[in-house]
């Protein structure tokens, strides 16, 4: 028998029961994938936060400011009492690369004085795109400008003919157990 502290595993999308696992003991996270394939189908609740947005005329555009974004996440991590998992040289060596290849977008939902309510990185090349990272402005809370941006990069992702890998909301779910 071989024991072991741990190890890290990616399983096959098709692997879909954890159970057998903890079932022998395995502490396991398991975070899932959506896989967006060409449809544009979203849940209710989605489709209602996005005509918020829209309601109160706020619109999606590509931005550059991924210190703004850092800036974002990282308050909404402390508005939550929780430790931020990484320094922003982090986060904007992972731009810088992905602008430099080509292969990184910021998207941004603005109001009519530019105010930024929301962003996220798309990253990933012409096959797949990932959805790395997010934020919402806390002074603007609940009013639909994540799903709205996060619909407009899914739309610029199948308009180039890539299929979008997001983490939020509905489709084929495939499960990563680490």
């Amino acid at each position: 028998r071989v024991l072991f502290r741990s190890f890290y595993q990616k399983f096959s999308p098709y692997v879909s029961n954890a159970l057998p696992w903890i079932w022998s003991g395995f502490d396991i996270g398991i975070r899932y994938t959506n896989q967006i394939n060409g449809k544009k189908k979203y849940n209710a609740n989605v489709s209602r936060a996005i005509k918020k947005a829209e309601n109160n005329k706020l619109e999606t555009q590509e931005h550059d400011d991924i210190e703004l974004l850092y800036y974002l996440q990282k308050t909404t991590f402390l508005k939550k009492k929780l430790r931020y998992p990484f320094e922003s040289r982090v986060m904007i060596k992972i731009y810088e690369e992905a602008m430099k290849r080509n292969v990184g977008k910021i998207y941004a939902v603005v109001d009519d004085k530019n105010e930024v309510y929301s962003m996220n990185f798309i990253f990933g090349n012409e096959d797949i795109k990932y959805y790395l990272f997010a934020a919402n402005n806390p002074k603007y809370d609940n009013c639909g400008a994540q799903q709205l941006c996060l619909r407009a990069a899914i739309d610029k992702t199948l308009e180039e003919g890539s299929r979008s890998e997001e983490h939020t909301s509905e489709l084929q779910s495939r499960v990563d157990i680490s």
